[in-house]
């Protein structure tokens, strides 16, 4: 409850609210009613916040309409939501239902029959039914976490969803719906089928850095928090490879290398570090000779681009890179100008 009204902060100040608050609420309000006031705020997982919207999400049904195993599965989630999602972790979910279940029939709110009969239930969740999705999922989820987690839109958790979910608010965003189509069948014809590799798409205007199109992850309706995790903003990241080596080549205009400077462009190359030798070589072993900066980014020449770093300084890289838009941390290796940190797309794109 204190997470709900007060925020999670830490702080002498907000401990003084808790105390008022406690205060408060045992004077003015019963065990019952603060109970609902718990219920209809805190997080259940997969995007529901309140009880009656996790009845929902996980069952199709009201929170009036659910049985004593539904409803047992639902307490269960309200510590770690993520450790016990039932579409992630059915496993976790079920024992986490039956310990509440059971502690239920010990404090003599369900006799022992009963919840017995109610741990042999299944845990009986849906999908998303197909009239609720929506284009852009990902995007519009990007969006309510920034009502919710800007202070500006009100000085609590609750103020904030409050506002976002019954405040009447008109929100207009940067999305285009034909450029989102666009980018889920581009996405969808590279991508196999579950549950192999994922792929994530983000597209944005040069001009204003506008997010048009947005794709992050298999599907966001498809159940379970993995399905929620947007993939260009968040998650672990991932390697950029080649698409890197413009970054680099930026830090080397600004220190004054310049596209025509020829360097030697092997198809191996080994370069001695303090720690040992680096190895390079170039995609299936492509060899120019000789190559100005302007065709080894043509051609996409690891050797030279490992002599460019090395010109540049791995940490002067990186710190180019970082102002011009990855936010994401970049570890100041000379092989980062073979794109080995994990990246977001969306930092690229900005980039």
């Amino acid at each position: 409850m204190k997470n709900a009204l007060l925020g999670d902060e830490r702080t002498i100040n907000r401990k003084v609210k808790e105390a008022l608050l406690a205060l408060q609420l045992e004077r003015t309000s019963t065990k019952e009613r603060i109970l609902e006031l718990y219920l209809n705020t805190i997080y259940f997982g997969n995007g529901a916040y309140g009880v009656q919207a996790a009845s929902q999400e996980y069952f199709g049904l009201p929170a009036s309409d659910i049985d004593v195993a539904q409803a047992a599965l639902l307490a269960g989630l309200i510590q770690r939501p993520g450790d016990t999602d039932p579409y992630d972790e059915p496993d976790a979910a079920r024992a986490r239902r039956d310990i509440v279940l059971e502690r239920m029939a010990e404090l003599g709110y369900l006799d022992a029959t009963a919840a017995a009969f109610a741990k042999q239930e299944p845990l009986l969740v849906q999908t998303k039914p197909e009239q609720d999705r929506y284009a852009g999922a990902h995007f519009v989820e990007q969006v309510k976490r920034f009502v919710l987690d800007d202070p500006r839109f009100g000085e609590t958790a609750a103020e904030r969803r409050r506002l976002l979910f019954g405040g009447g608010l008109r929100i207009t965003s940067t999305l285009d719906l034909d450029a989102q189509w666009a980018a889920e069948q581009a996405v969808g014809a590279v991508r196999p089928p579950a549950p192999g590799p994922d792929a994530a798409l983000v597209s944005m205007e040069p001009a204003t850095g506008f997010v048009r199109a947005l794709v992050g992850g298999r599907d966001f309706f498809g159940g379970g928090e993995r399905a929620k995790l947007d993939l260009v903003t968040g998650g672990p990241g991932r390697p950029a490879g080649s698409s890197f080596k413009p970054l680099v080549l930026a830090a080397a205009l600004e220190h004054g290398i310049t596209l025509d400077r020829v360097y030697p462009a092997p198809s191996r190359l080994t370069i001695p570090l303090g720690t040992g030798d680096w190895e390079v070589e170039n995609y299936e072993g492509t060899a120019g000779g000789a190559a100005t900066l302007f065709e080894a980014t043509v051609r996409s020449y690891n050797t030279v681009y490992a002599q460019v770093i090395m010109d540049v300084g791995p940490d002067a890289a990186m710190d180019t890179a970082a102002r011009m838009g990855i936010a994401s941390p970049l570890f100041p290796y000379p092989s980062a100008v073979l794109g080995t940190n994990d990246v977001h797309p969306i930092d690229m794109a900005t980039a």
